[in-house]
C-alpha cells in the first residue's frame, strides 16, 4: 500500500482531533501539535496551518504561526503575511496588513 502522506476523510474522522468536510472530496482536519491540513480531491493544499478556510475549488485562506494569513485564488497568492484575509468572489477580497488600513479589492467593478 502506498503512503499518500495525508489522512483520508474516513481516517481523519477516526484519528484526527478535529475534522470538517466542506463538500464531497474537500475536507480539513487537525492533529494536535501538527496543525490543520486541507485536502481538495486527493491533493494536499496546505498542512501545518493554525487556521484554514476553504471558499470554493482552488480558493482558500490559511494562517501559519508567525507568518500571518495567506489567501490563494486559483493557484495565485493574492495576499501573504496579512493580519486578516477574506474572499467574496473572483477578484473580490479584503485584507489588512499589520499597522495598515483594511484594503478592499474588487476587480469586478
Amino acid at each position: 500500500m502506498e503512503n499518500k502522506g495525508f489522512l483520508t476523510l474516513e481516517e481523519a474522522k477516526k484519528q484526527a482531533d478535529y475534522c470538517f468536510e466542506y463538500q464531497e472530496g474537500v475536507y480539513e482536519y487537525e492533529i494536535e501539535d501538527k496543525g490543520y491540513t486541507l485536502i481538495e480531491h486527493g491533493k494536499v493544499l496546505i498542512e501545518g496551518a493554525n487556521w484554514i478556510l476553504w471558499f470554493k475549488k482552488g480558493v482558500y485562506g490559511y494562517e501559519i504561526e508567525d507568518e500571518g494569513y495567506t489567501l490563494i485564488e486559483d493557484g495565485e497568492v493574492l495576499v501573504d503575511g496579512a493580519e486578516y484575509v477574506y474572499w467574496y468572489g473572483k477578484g473580490d477580497y479584503q485584507y489588512k496588513m499589520e499597522g495598515e488600513e483594511l484594503v478592499t479589492i474588487n476587480n469586478n467593478k
